[in-house]
């Protein structure tokens, strides 16, 4: 059963006005089967997880996205989940798998011409770059 516009839009706005603890409060009234069944919901509760500091809840549910996004091919979702996995491995010093993340995101972002995502994956590899003392790179 596909999550209404509604409910992705309400998740939506709340999650562009920081407030990530409202995300996951109004997603996880949802039934369990309402967010393993959308890719867009799943990265919004995984990603408002994360920000929270809960890693490993932010983790399984961007998995979820990533998986269903792929499976249902949209394009925008696997590329966020991509590059919001990047940064857990990022803030939990992971830098190699964090890069992994980020490049793979900006492939996909370079490719369906999303110049914000690209831009948002470039600056996040600059941040790796420059942890591992390559400024000129970064």
């Amino acid at each position: 059963m596909p999550a209404s516009s509604l409910v992705v839009d309400t998740a939506q706005q709340l999650a562009a006005a920081g407030h990530d603890a409202e995300v996951v409060e109004f997603l996880a009234a949802r039934t369990g089967s309402e967010l393993e069944n959308s890719p867009s919901l799943a990265l919004l509760y995984g990603t408002a997880q994360a920000r929270l500091g809960h890693h490993d809840e932010g983790l399984r549910w961007l998995e979820v996205a990533l998986q269903q996004a792929r499976s249902r091919n949209e394009l925008a979702v696997e590329r966020h989940a991509l590059n919001a996995r990047g940064a857990i491995a990022l803030v939990s010093g992971r830098i190699d798998e964090a890069a992994d993340y980020f490049t793979q995101s900006l492939l996909r972002a370079s490719r369906d011409r999303d110049f914000a995502a690209t831009g948002r994956c470039s600056n996040n590899l600059g941040i790796i770059s420059n942890l591992r003392g390559r400024h000129a790179e970064a």
